[in-house]
């Protein structure tokens, strides 16, 4: 579902996907020929009409609490800048809000365990980009933390396995079909291949 020939719905900037929103904003204002507003060539003139439909397309693509931030600019330019600045700051408050955003996830919130799962490697994302990664297996146990209980058997059995708790596992693990039905002893079965000590 689009938005008056925008972005999809599922991809507007909601606060906490801003590294995803900027990597398909940016190539959707290409493909329309528009990216030219927001960073233009040395003394290259931009035309009004063209600098208004990127501003339309930039703030159609926000949800209301990132809207907020550019509901008075009236270049593309600006608006670009002023998202950036919000959301690429180091700050503490950026810091916090992330890591509450983070540990606040639950899977029931989504449609998908596909979704529940990119929303966590999309946070992740923007913290390591203000330099405050987790580590590869602090992540997938993230990931873990936030299933509800019929999942529990499937926690088990990965801590029975002594399998590391990579994305990479973990990811492929929650998106088989069957996920909800893997207990201990699939889980093992599953993780033979790589005989790692879970950490």
């Amino acid at each position: 579902m689009s938005a008056l020939g925008g972005l999809p719905e599922a991809k507007h900037l909601d606060g906490t996907n801003y590294g995803d929103w900027k990597f398909w904003m940016k190539n959707f204002l290409i493909d329309a020929g528009l990216w030219r507003c927001v960073s233009p060539l040395e003394q290259q003139e931009i035309d009004p009409d063209l600098d208004l439909r990127a501003l339309a397309k930039i703030n159609l693509s926000l949800r209301p609490c990132a809207a907020k931030i550019t509901n008075k600019c009236e270049t593309a330019k600006d608006a670009w800048e002023q998202l950036q600045r919000e959301y690429e700051s180091t700050g503490l408050v950026r810091l916090i809000g992330l890591y509450a955003t983070l540990f606040k996830t639950k899977y029931e919130s989504f449609s998908s365990m596909n979704q529940y799962v990119d929303h966590i490697l999309s946070i992740c994302e923007q913290l390591e980009a203000i330099g405050q990664p987790f580590a590869d297996n602090v992540v997938g146990r993230i990931i873990l933390g936030g299933l509800p209980e019929q999942f529990q058997p499937l926690i088990l059995g990965i801590q029975g396995s002594n399998q590391t708790t990579t994305v990479e596992f973990v990811k492929s693990l929650l998106l088989q079909d069957n996920v909800k039905d893997i207990g201990m002893n699939s889980v093992s079965a599953f993780a033979t291949s790589k005989p790692q000590s879970l950490q």
